[in-house]
């Protein structure tokens, strides 16, 4: 199934890492979705940053619809790549398979399209490439979907998946069994066309600084409710 996916990739990691690869398609997406970020966290240009050549920008194209063409058919291609070629299974970094993600999705949420009026928010604590939260989205893309994880490239997937399904989501790096997080990918919709746009933000541990939203930088959030809170201010 993702024979030429693996293929191009592949093409495209032979100048890069692996690693530095997937971070150029990742950032392909989040690059022009970014419309505000904190300076220490902002997503540089892929092509230029990297200095892709001629023929790596027509891989990376390739590759761009390729992802385009799985997502259509229920896959995750991303966190495929993810595992298949950066983590191998390292730190236990072997995501859901989506056919669990969507079973799952099944025994929580029902098999009714449209809206679930009992259901606003869903959370993953350890979010990886975003794969509960893209399930449970499935029949309901209103929910405000929130995740976490402490490696900031799965974050950076799980954020471009968001974006690329066009949903509203609160993707944080950092540690949920400690409460301390680092920055945050947050993605809204465009009020008139309802096109996806990202803000990076950036916590800050001192409990008595005070959040400053125009510049990007928060205050770490003690719980949920204050998750929301300061989600509500973009």
């Amino acid at each position: 199934m993702h024979k030429k996916l693996f293929s191009d990739f592949k093409s495209l990691a032979s100048r890069l890492s692996y690693s530095d690869a997937l971070n150029v398609i990742i950032n392909s997406v989040l690059h022009p979705a970014c419309i505000r970020a904190h300076q220490d966290f902002k997503i540089p240009d892929p092509i230029g940053f990297y200095k892709l050549t001629v023929k790596e920008c027509e891989i990376l194209k390739s590759i761009l619809i390729e992802i385009g063409e799985l997502m259509e058919r229920g896959h995750e291609p991303l966190g495929d790549l993810f595992m298949e070629f950066v983590s191998k299974g390292n730190n236990g970094q072997y995501f859901t398979p989506m056919d669990i993600c969507r079973f799952m999705q099944l025994l929580v949420f029902g098999d009714s399209q449209g809206e679930n009026p009992k259901s606003e928010n869903v959370h993953d604590p350890a979010c990886g490439s975003g794969r509960m939260l893209l399930a449970a989205a499935v029949t309901n893309k209103s929910l405000h979907c929130y995740g976490t994880d402490v490696d900031d490239q799965c974050c950076r997937m799980a954020a471009a998946n968001m974006i690329l399904h066009n949903l509203i989501a609160d993707i944080t790096c950092g540690n949920e069994l400690t409460l301390t997080y680092s920055h945050g990918y947050l993605i809204r919709r465009e009020p008139i066309f309802k096109i996806p746009t990202l803000h990076i933000v950036k916590y800050v541990k001192d409990e008595t600084a005070k959040s400053q939203p125009e510049k990007m930088i928060l205050s770490t959030p003690k719980n949920e409710h204050d998750k929301l809170i300061q989600g509500s201010l973009f």
